[in-house]
C-alpha cells in the first residue's frame, strides 16, 4: 500500500500524536526484520526466482516512509512549538511590565486573565512538543535530517529554571505586584490631590 500513497500526504494527515510516530517508527523496524528473512533466491522446479530486486524496492520504500516520518514529525513539532513560543513571549512580556495609571492596571488584570485562561492549554502542547523533539532526536540519528533548528529554539524551556518556570514565577507574583502598583497609584493619587487642594487655595486668597 506504501507504494500506492502520497506518503507525506498521508502521514501528515494521519500520524500526529507521538504515540502514532512511536507504532510506525517501531512498525518500519519490525517490517526491516521480515525482509531480512527473506531469502536472497528459493528454488521453485528447476528455476530459480531471486528475491533480491524484491528486498532493495521493499527497503527503499521503508527508507522513504522513514525519512517522510522524520520530515512530518520536524515540521509538526516547529509548528506547535512556535505557538508554545509565542504564547510565553506574550505572556512574559505582559506578567513583566508594571502598570502605573487605572488604565494600565485594567488592562493589565485583562491581558492576565487571557494568559491564565490560555496556560493548561500551552503547557500541554509544550509537553507534546518535549515527547516529539526526544522521539526526533531518537529517530533521526545518522539520517539527513537536521534537528540543530529544534534543539535550538527548545533550549531552556523546562525545568527550574526555563521559561516555564519564570512564567510560573511571574504568573504567581502578579496579583502580588498589582497590589503594589495600586497602593503607589494611592499614594500619588493623594500627593497629588493635597498638592491640588492647596493651589485651590492659593489661587483662592489670590
Amino acid at each position: 500500500r506504501l507504494g500506492q500513497i502520497d506518503m507525506d500526504e498521508y502521514v501528515q494527515a494521519n500520524i500526529k500524536s507521538p504515540d502514532e510516530f512511536i507504532v510506525n517508527f517501531k512498525g518500519i523496524r519490525n517490517k526491516r526484520k521480515d525482509i531480512d528473512k527473506l531469502p536472497d533466491s528459493e528454488k521453485i522446479g528447476c528455476c530459480v526466482i531471486s528475491f533480491t530486486t524484491l528486498k532493495s524496492q521493499l527497503e527503499d520504500m521503508l527508507h522513504r516512509f522513514n525519512d517522510t516520518l522524520l520530515i512530518t514529525l520536524r515540521r509538526n513539532l516547529l509548528e506547535e512549538f512556535k505557538e508554545v513560543d509565542q504564547f510565553l513571549e506574550f505572556a512574559n512580556e505582559k506578567l513583566s511590565t508594571r502598570p502605573h495609571t487605572v488604565e494600565e492596571i485594567g488592562n493589565a488584570k485583562r491581558q492576565w486573565k487571557e494568559i491564565d485562561a490560555k496556560k493548561d492549554e500551552m503547557k500541554a502542547t509544550s509537553k507534546v512538543c518535549m515527547e516529539k523533539k526526544k522521539l526526533l532526536l531518537q529517530f533521526a540519528s545518522g539520517s539527513a535530517i537536521d534537528v540543530g533548528e529544534i534543539i535550538s529554539k527548545m533550549t531552556n524551556l523546562d525545568g527550574e529554571g526555563g521559561r516555564w518556570d519564570d512564567f510560573d514565577i511571574a504568573h504567581e507574583a502578579f496579583n502580588d505586584m498589582i497590589e503594589e502598583q495600586k497602593e503607589a497609584l494611592k499614594g500619588t493619587l493623594e500627593e497629588e490631590t493635597v498638592n491640588l487642594n492647596v493651589q485651590i487655595d492659593k489661587f483662592g486668597n489670590r
